[in-house]
């Protein structure tokens, strides 16, 4: 008999749902009802609801409507590193060339040649900040941040 033998964890069971969550799971039915053709990729569907959830929230939310059979999920190898997980509506028959279009897609601008070039352009805008080429674009001196010139005044 061990120390812990007298906790008995079974009568926890299962947490409780979330009121967000359940609110989410009726958002992204409705939103996979809308676009029954159309395949996603889950941190696409994250993000185009974060306004409203957490995305954490949006993704338990997916994975009860996976489980549900609401929704279809695949995951797919990246050409470069990782994974994408697609999504579509369950009577979305002839998905396939959807997938491979968006798995394409996703992996030409996560090309690293993709993320070198937005690099060196940073640092290009960077040493234009440091010429005192942008401008604040407002009396208050930390409202709005730092804009591209053509939308400011110089001071």
């Amino acid at each position: 008999m061990s120390e812990y033998d007298d906790f008995d964890f079974e009568d926890y069971g299962k947490r409780p749902p979330d009121p967000k969550e359940i609110s989410a799971k009726a958002i992204l039915e409705d939103f996979f009802d809308r676009s029954r053709e159309r395949v996603f990729f889950s941190r696409q569907v994250e993000v185009q609801h974060e306004d409203q959830f957490f995305h954490w929230i949006t993704n338990r939310a997916i994975r009860d409507l996976i489980d549900d059979g609401t929704i279809r999920g695949e995951t797919r190898a990246l050409k470069n590193v990782g994974t994408i997980h697609l999504l579509w509506h369950r009577n979305y028959r002839f998905y396939k060339r959807s997938a491979k279009r968006l798995v394409e897609l996703v992996e030409a601008y996560a090309d690293p040649n993709i993320g070198g070039a937005l690099g060196l352009h940073g640092e290009t805008r960077d040493g234009e900040l440091g010429r005192g080429e942008l401008g604040r674009c407002s009396k208050y001196p930390n409202y709005p941040p730092l804009l591209p010139y053509w939308h400011c005044e110089f001071s």
